[in-house]
């Protein structure tokens, strides 16, 4: 999930940088953007999950039955997309990739945990959840600075 958010800061983070103009925006700052959220989001992600309580088997809650992980609110999810975008944003595309990575984040994060909650039993849900925020993120960004 961790990955799926930081992808899909990376565009708009991009974009940001294209638009501006103040330093260079062509397609290999898009794949970097991408690229470094989508790693950081990985890297960072595990940090956050809670662990299992120490009475219980990892797999099984105290009542027998198989434990399902909680999954992050869309919240949890924009506040995680900003920090990351903000961050792969300063790094691959300074400094308008830092405002509009932080930017498309809140989008991108919260759409990218609500519709991951939706395609799960989908095969390859988490990515199409991913498009669907950084798309969605990158329209919003599009349609206010145009």
């Amino acid at each position: 999930m961790g990955a799926a958010i930081g992808a899909a800061t990376g565009p708009v983070a991009a974009f940001g940088q294209s638009w501006a103009g103040t330093g260079d925006g062509r397609a290999h700052v898009w794949i970097l953007a991408t690229v470094v959220g989508a790693l950081l989001g990985a890297l960072t992600w595990p940090l956050f999950q809670a662990p299992a309580p120490r009475e219980t088997t990892p797999d099984r809650a105290p009542d027998g039955n198989a434990r399902t992980p909680p999954s992050p609110g869309a919240g949890f999810g924009a506040l995680f997309g900003f920090s990351v975008g903000l961050v792969a944003g300063a790094f691959a595309a300074f400094p308008m990739g830092s405002v509009l990575g932080a930017f498309g984040g809140i989008v991108a994060g919260a759409l990218t945990v609500f519709a991951g909650d939706k395609l799960q039993p989908v095969r390859g849900g988490l990515a199409i959840a991913s498009v669907i925020g950084a798309g969605t993120a990158l329209l919003i960004a599009w349609a206010w600075l145009s």
